[in-house]
């Protein structure tokens, strides 16, 4: 949301989101809440706001012969189809000022999805082939990534059609009897990357199952599909764009890599929230000049995730969080 729009604008009409993933109950239906964004902030809420000071502005601009850029700009945000929006979010390095320093390009998490020199960017907008439809009569389903696992899940799914045959398959391509490892543990070994990453993958998709026999118009009325890392492949799968064996030794391969990665020095990860006037890229800089100079060497302290405003999730050395602690906390 442009961050000069003053106009509050309301969005009534959002689907249902279902997180297949860890829960009680294994699903989460989080019913459609009216978001009313202020600003760069969206608030949920039942009741709307008072608009009438907005509106009376936004007449009397118009009286005056002013052009309200803000109305013009949330009226054009609210025709825009969402894959318009998507498309039209992504701001590349190539679009980046000249003057940018090379240090700080690690900052630019966002990178063109096609390759370069090609044409092979199309419009997402023009692909979209589905009959129009009541958005509070639809459903995108979610799935989770690594850090959801735990002893005992799957469970209560093994009751659904297809579950155990899921994990007998999945068995067989890793080599090991993942539906124990799922269900007995231990809970040191399931939480290791090589093992847990695949039992999400299963479990996820065992939770569609229970969908499917629950509630099949979550499944119907889906209309789109998204995941968090590991989560990404399992929503592959649902969307019928990777079969479930395939998946899994894709997992699998993902899995081993990055657990050899992982024992290859002791590191870990730090889940930061911040203000907005907070520099964490400049902190993680602090943390490892701090670490030189007490001698370390090949020290590592990156942003590795943007989880969601004000939030990000910082990866390195396991003496660099000390160092990091220590400076700022």
């Amino acid at each position: 949301m442009h961050q000069a729009m003053a106009l509050t604008v309301s969005f009534n009409l959002l689907p249902r989101v279902l997180v297949c993933g860890r829960s009680r109950k294994y699903f989460e239906f989080l019913k459609p809440k009216r978001l009313y964004a202020r600003g760069s902030r969206y608030f949920p809420t039942d009741q709307p706001p008072d608009n009438s000071e907005s509106e009376n502005k936004l007449h009397n601009n118009e009286s005056n012969g002013q052009n309200p850029s803000h109305v013009e700009c949330a009226s054009k945000l609210i025709r825009e189809s969402p894959k318009e929006l998507l498309e039209n979010a992504a701001s590349f390095k190539e679009g980046l000022p000249a003057n940018v320093p090379k240090d700080r390009m690690e900052d630019i998490w966002n990178s063109d999805p096609y390759p370069k020199n090609t044409n092979w960017k199309q419009s997402q907008a023009k692909h979209s082939i589905r009959p129009a439809r009541d958005p509070r009569d639809t459903s995108i389903i979610l799935f989770p990534g690594q850090g959801t696992q735990f002893v005992g899940m799957g469970k209560e799914l093994l009751q659904y059609p297809l579950v155990k045959q899921m994990f007998d398959l999945a068995s067989s391509v890793l080599g090991y009897n993942l539906l124990s490892l799922c269900l007995d543990g231990p809970k040191e070994t399931l939480n290791k990357t090589v093992f847990c990453q695949p039992a999400i993958l299963v479990s996820s998709l065992a939770c569609v199952e229970k969908l499917k026999a629950t509630n099949p118009e979550a499944i119907n009325s889906c209309i789109a599909t998204a995941g968090f890392s590991v989560g990404e492949i399992t929503a592959l799968v649902f969307a019928k764009a990777l079969t479930f064996e395939n998946a899994v030794r894709l997992v699998k391969l993902r899995a081993e890599a990055m657990q050899f990665a992982s024992d290859m020095t002791k590191s870990g990860m730090l889940t930061v929230f911040f203000g907005p006037n907070s520099k964490v890229n400049t902190a993680c800089a602090d943390a490892r000049r701090h670490c030189e100079v007490l001698g370390l060497e090949n020290i590592e302290c990156k942003v590795a995730n943007y989880l969601y405003p004000e939030c990000k999730v910082i990866a390195g050395n396991i003496e660099v969080f000390g160092a990091f602690c220590n400076l700022y906390f």
